[in-house]
């Protein structure tokens, strides 16, 4: 597949410019893992880069007649959905002249596949005790602290690695009263007060809250 990508489109490894170290991190998070399946590690950038454009994501998926003549599809409100919609929609970007309503390939290589290494290295760093099975949650995270923390990563207090590393392993325990932020538990769903783009927002809140603890 890496072959492929390079010959036919020009794409190199993305971890190639990464150090070694931190390639070797990336690849034994996930080996041997079960959800280390198919293509779980590429599918945590995914859904990185469909957190980072959430907005436009939802504004996509909201437009039943853009769904069915622009891509083909139709979209139920399932979670297992998005990822494919968002797919098919950066590959019709790729083939048009249109104005993006996502990214291109160059913005993901020189823009975001940095913020999503430095991030996951940062994260792994401080809480190594993160396993894949939380890959998707921590791919929310890493786009709302990319957002909302300009400075060099290892500037964070010790009192933000703690509300982070409290919230990666059980949200629930968060006092998101004391926040000022409403917390949902996602079932299955994108939309709604209790679907995942509330939740992705409000991963993007708890984000800014705890970078002012900064």
């Amino acid at each position: 597949m890496i072959e492929t990508a390079k010959t036919k489109y020009g794409l190199s490894w993305p971890w190639s410019k990464v150090g070694k170290e931190v390639q070797g991190e990336w690849k034994n998070w996930w080996e041997g893992r079960e959800r280390a399946m198919g293509q779980a590690a590429s599918e945590m950038f995914l859904w990185f880069i469909i957190a980072k454009h959430r907005n436009k994501v939802n504004g996509i998926l909201s437009d039943e007649n853009y769904l069915r003549k622009g891509l083909s599809l139709a979209f139920s409100g399932r979670v297992e959905e998005v990822a494919d919609v968002a797919c098919a929609e950066l590959r019709r970007e790729d083939n048009s002249e249109d104005a993006r309503m996502l990214c291109s390939a160059d913005e993901m290589r020189d823009k975001y596949f940095p913020l999503f290494a430095t991030w996951w290295e940062a994260i792994l760093s401080n809480i190594p005790s993160i396993g894949v099975d939380k890959s998707r949650r921590l791919a929310f995270l890493m786009a709302g602290l990319s957002w909302a923390w300009k400075k060099p990563v290892d500037s964070l207090s010790e009192e933000t690695w703690e509300l982070i590393d409290q919230f990666l392993k059980s949200p629930r325990d968060i006092d998101w009263d004391g926040l000022g932020i409403e917390y949902p538990e996602a079932k299955g769903k994108w939309t709604g007060k209790k679907g995942l783009y509330a939740q992705i927002d409000a991963i993007y809140s708890f984000s800014e809250a705890v970078c002012k603890k900064s």
